[in-house]
């Protein structure tokens, strides 16, 4: 086979449209049925609950955090995030703050 320009153009074009058609529910469906290994996944991106503190008791005078981690701790009144999630988004901008100096 020769590779010619107009070879490699039509190739670059149809790269990006492969991977779109990949992430269809369809494509994904074909994908588990031809595996049949049993397997399955878990989207763990949306449903996770954020606030902003720092275990150490700086910003947790109170101690109200304290057991955070626990898995009947309250979470109620937290933020729902979606991950990858930054904690730095959940502070006002400052030019102390500023990374772009």
């Amino acid at each position: 086979m020769t590779v010619t320009r107009r070879s490699v153009l039509l190739a670059s074009a149809a790269a990006p449209a492969t991977g779109a058609l990949l992430g269809t529910p369809a494509a994904a469906a074909a994908e588990i049925g031809a595996s049949g290994s049993g397997r399955r996944t878990v989207a763990l991106r949306d449903g996770w609950c954020f606030a902003l503190v720092d275990p150490g008791g700086i910003t947790d005078p109170t101690g109200q955090y304290a057991d955070a981690a626990a898995p009947g701790h309250d979470d109620s009144a937290w933020r729902e995030v979606a991950v990858p999630h930054y904690w730095s988004i959940e502070q006002t901008p400052t030019a102390a703050r500023a990374s772009c100096t």
